[in-house]
């Protein structure tokens, strides 16, 4: 009797394994991989905020960028990408949005593979 309920719990489990995996895959959208670059001499300190359309509310990352080198990100299509300055940063910290203000990227399907230069 126990290893039919063992069975029986082990097939139950797969079950919902697969389902879940299913369902997380249909979920995600393509992301687009391209570059942005620093054109300069000088390392840049980049502040990158993000509006995922497949998500509520922001992302925020910062990189430090070397002289002439860059940075791969990903993103889904529709995505704002904004190189933030000091006053976006306290902006979007503070709980509030900058989606309205124009980005620096409006992320297009054309983009994959291409690289932005920063300044």
């Amino acid at each position: 009797m126990k290893q039919v309920l063992l069975v029986t719990l082990f097939f139950a489990a797969l079950s919902f394994s697969s389902q879940a995996q299913s369902n997380s895959n249909t979920a995600t959208p393509a992301l687009i991989s391209f570059k942005i670059k620093n054109n300069s001499l000088l390392p840049a300190k980049v502040t990158v905020i993000s509006y995922r359309p497949d998500e509520t509310g922001n992302g925020t990352s910062g990189y430090l960028i070397g002289s002439f080198g860059s940075r791969t990100l990903n993103f889904p299509v529709g995505t704002k990408i904004f190189l933030a300055n000091s006053n976006q940063v306290n902006t979007v910290m503070s709980g509030a949005t900058i989606k309205n203000q124009p980005p620096f990227l409006t992320v297009k399907k054309e983009d994959a593979g291409l690289t932005f230069p920063i300044k």
